[in-house]
């Protein structure tokens, strides 16, 4: 009987270890998403400004003179 506990606080022990072990992974994963997800609305708002960059203004999109 006292082997049988024994080996049930063992378990525990790991299922423990195992636990904390995962969610150190959440956690980090959890900061990496965050960061992600920054860098993706700077891609995002640079993209945006490029676009409206490209966009010639009207007096650039006049016919030429020999017109």
């Amino acid at each position: 009987m006292e082997n049988r506990i024994i080996d049930i606080e063992t378990k525990i022990a790991y299922q423990e270890d195992t636990i904390e072990q995962l969610n150190q992974v959440v956690t980090a994963q959890q900061k990496k998403i965050a960061q992600l997800q920054t860098e993706l609305g700077s891609i995002k708002h640079w993209i945006q400004t490029q676009r409206s960059s490209q966009m010639a203004p009207e007096s650039e999109e006049q016919l030429p003179p020999h017109y």
